[in-house]
């Protein structure tokens, strides 16, 4: 199947629905890359008998995973911030295993201030950035003091102009009162490597879920401290030709940057049940709007849809037909 063979990672929205003639949905949609593009479409429909507690939901999507065949192939998940979410992503990490949950936050939120700091050698970039987030929240005003870094934290002379350099360059363009100083190569230093520190755990677990080898992590890390990459390509595109190109970094970056920022597709899906179920239509069952719904929503998918099963049983029944309308002598001839 296409979700089954699909080489990378899976993403899922999911919410609840009540369709217009008193149906109630658990919508579920799905997302990963395509061709350098980021593609939805709708997984399924679930019918909710139960009232919408998030062990209840997760048992449901449990079940839809396996269904599918693909419940070790999630990564991120999407819902709006009701609270039965967050029962929802903690007990479906417990019946999949392989599924995150919610360590994927924090790839999210790399200078928050509940990020947990795992060392207690902490470094001087570290600490600063925490003083840098109380200054910015109330405190003494942002650059007051120098920041300074350990001789191990240095990078590049290159690599510091070419950061500055390229964010400069953004300053300038939307400062147009002149009114931001322009960031020094020793500031982007503090940038990038707060990214790098607080990211490089998610990057080796990730790489540990491959099982991939230590070339892999070197990679990682040289990717890190190299230049900024100056191109007009999409992300996706530009690590979807990457990754045609062999870099053992494309897979990974594509599986991040595919997992959906909000749940519009899922709220989009909604829109689709509501026009298939309309006035005239209010007798549809919850299979037969199910079904409308998921394969109205696979006919743009390539491989989705098994077309030659589906003329083949077309076929069969219209035999069927045929032998069940001769009827004695008489003959009835169902034309093509």
């Amino acid at each position: 199947m296409l979700f089954q063979a699909y080489p990378g990672k899976l993403h899922l929205c999911a919410d609840g629905w009540t369709s217009p003639n008193v149906i109630a949905f658990i919508g579920t949609t799905i997302h990963w890359v395509v061709d350098g593009k980021i593609v939805s479409a709708i997984l399924d429909f679930i019918k909710a008998t139960k009232a919408h507690a998030g062990v209840y939901l997760a048992a449901r999507i449990a079940e839809c995973l396996r269904e599918y065949k693909i419940q070790d192939k999630i990564m991120g998940f999407t819902a709006d911030n009701a609270s039965n979410n967050d029962t929802l992503v903690q007990e479906l990490s417990v019946i999949l295993p392989s599924f995150p949950g919610k360590k994927t936050r924090a790839i999210l939120l790399p200078f928050s201030r509940k990020a947990s700091q795992s060392s207690d050698s902490e470094s001087d970039v570290d600490r600063e950035l925490e003083m840098i987030e109380q200054e910015m929240t109330g405190g003494l005003g942002v650059g007051d003091e120098e920041p300074e870094l350990d001789e191990e934290d240095d990078i590049a002379a290159d690599v510091q102009m070419s950061d500055a350099a390229a964010v400069n360059g953004v300053t300038e363009d939307a400062d147009l009162d002149s009114r931001l100083d322009p960031l020094s190569a020793h500031d982007m230093n503090i940038g990038r490597l707060s990214i790098a520190k607080r990211t490089s755990s998610f990057a080796m677990k990730y790489f540990d879920s491959l099982n991939e080898t230590t070339a892999t992590l070197d990679a990682l890390e040289d990717w890190l401290a190299s230049p900024i990459v100056n191109t007009n390509l999409d992300p996706v595109m530009y690590w979807t030709q990457m990754n045609h190109a062999g870099d053992p970094l494309a897979r990974m970056a594509m599986d991040y940057l595919s997992i959906p920022a909000s749940s519009t597709d899922v709220e989009r899906s909604f829109s689709r049940g509501g026009l298939t179920i309309s006035k005239l239509r209010h007798s549809l069952t919850d299979e037969t709007a199910r079904a409308a719904c998921v394969m109205g929503s696979w006919t743009t998918l390539d491989g989705a849809i098994p077309k030659d099963r589906i003329l083949e049983s077309f076929k069969a029944k219209k035999q069927r037909l045929r032998k069940k309308a001769r009827t004695g002598d008489s003959t009835i001839v169902i034309d093509d």
